[in-house]
């Protein structure tokens, strides 16, 4: 599922605000990484999120 980490047996589901705050301090900081860790998600979720985010602008 797009936008859903799963830890254990639980499912964190981001909603769009969350996640265009999440996409716009990677955009600001410039790493994918730091932002990531931050906020204890994979890096490549937030990746998908700015290309969505760039591309349509939504994630």
């Amino acid at each position: 599922m797009k936008g859903c980490i799963m830890s254990g047996n639980f499912i964190r589901k981001y909603t769009e605000e969350e996640r265009v705050k999440i996409v716009e301090e990677a955009l600001t900081c410039g790493s994918n990484s730091l932002v990531a860790a931050k906020y204890n998600i994979y890096s490549g979720l937030v990746s998908n999120w700015k290309c969505n985010y760039r591309r349509y602008k939504q994630t």
